[in-house]
């Protein structure tokens, strides 16, 4: 329910929504792609998506596109902030197991929890990707949004704005 937020009737239509498509076939378990194809856009994997491009370099097209469409779905940039700072630190951990030796794979495994298969490939390649110096001033970055807004009373959209176009560009 936390990923719903106060829209509960907004996830009760959603669920409706995934009976009915699955009314001719209820044996067979629902997949994500039942989901997807009976409730649309379903928050956490879009919340997954905008993460995933917010962190790849020359992404920043789609993280912004992601990043309207979930402000238009009432989800607060805090919390997509909350999702991109535990990615960054989870990649952070990754690329110091990996610069201390161990592989990409034996590294991504000690997360918990697991990066979802899904984005396995995406997220070695940000591992690859980033240098420790890049990731540690990704999260000063982070750090950086909270204090101006609570500081200046810049509205936090703004300041995450630029920063994803900042943190797509590497130039933080």
């Amino acid at each position: 329910f936390s990923l719903i937020g106060g829209e509960r009737l907004h996830a009760r239509s959603g669920i409706e929504d995934l009976a009915l498509y699955k009314m001719d076939d209820p044996e067979t378990p629902i997949t994500l792609d039942d989901v997807r194809a009976s409730v649309g856009a379903v928050r956490a994997l879009s919340i997954d998506e905008f993460v995933n491009a917010a962190a790849a370099t020359g992404q920043l097209e789609g993280a912004m596109r992601l990043y309207r469409t979930m402000l238009a779905e009432s989800v607060p940039p805090q919390t997509l902030l909350r999702y991109l700072q535990n990615h960054l630190r989870r990649l952070r951990r990754v690329k110091a197991a990996v610069e201390g030796g161990e592989s990409v794979d034996m590294a991504m495994k000690s997360l918990n929890p697991p990066v979802f298969f899904k984005w396995a490939d995406t997220f070695k390649e940000q591992v690859r990707s980033w240098s420790l110096p890049q990731l540690h001033q990704a999260l000063d970055g982070l750090r950086d949004i909270e204090v101006r807004s609570k500081q200046t009373g810049t509205p936090t959209e703004a300041l995450t704005g630029d920063f994803i176009l900042r943190l797509s560009q590497k130039s933080l």
